[in-house]
């Protein structure tokens, strides 16, 4: 569930004078909650929902992001490769491709697009709120699709997504596009939940 659609709620809540129980259905699903102001009101559904739906925010904030950014070590940073978004099974990361991402015939490596999205599968399935809380994603087995080519300057992105997840295990797909969203490559994973980031050198 999204900001919008909460304030899409709120919106439909009528000002109660206080002490008084108002039902709201979410999804079918009745709660009751007392609504004193529209303010109070929308403070008091997302807390409803936070609680009963186990609400996440699908997008971090940029600190956040930058923090997360900074805790994927590695090749990640040899790459070069940015955090773009990163959210509850999504995460999408970009690279502007350089000499040293090419192959011998001049085009992007297909190494690098494995890697590529190899990376952002592991990310979007290892979403947490903080960077304290992101645990490492330890690919069990990936399958990757070429089919098209990049030239040294094109900015590639890969976007992500969580199709599955279990309680360690999670499946992922992704999309590896140019900056007109051609199709370069695209791929999918299985992934385990691995030990927290902070805790690894």
């Amino acid at each position: 569930m999204q900001v919008c659609e909460i304030k899409s709620w709120a919106a439909r809540l009528q000002v109660r004078p206080a002490g008084r129980p108002r039902a709201v259905s979410l999804g079918g699903v009745a709660y009751l909650s007392h609504i004193w102001t529209v303010e109070a009101g929308l403070r008091r559904l997302v807390a409803v929902v936070s609680r009963k739906c186990r609400l996440r925010w699908c997008v971090v904030d940029q600190d956040q992001r930058q923090a997360v950014e900074r805790s994927v070590t590695g090749f990640f940073q040899d790459l070069g490769v940015e955090l773009v978004e990163y959210g509850k099974d999504r995460a999408v990361i970009a690279l502007t491709l350089t000499q040293k991402h090419m192959n011998n015939a001049s085009n992007l490596h297909g190494g690098v697009t494995a890697s590529l999205l190899d990376i952002a599968m592991g990310l979007c399935g290892t979403w947490a709120p903080t960077a304290e809380e992101r645990r490492v994603a330890i690919t069990l087995s990936l399958n990757v699709n070429f089919s098209a080519t990049a030239p040294v300057g094109t900015r590639v992105r890969a976007v992500a997504t969580c199709r599955s997840a279990g309680h360690k295990v999670f499946m992922a797909s992704c999309d590896l596009l140019d900056e007109n969203d051609k199709l370069i490559g695209f791929g999918e994973g299985v992934f385990k939940k691995g030990a927290f980031r902070k805790d690894l050198p």
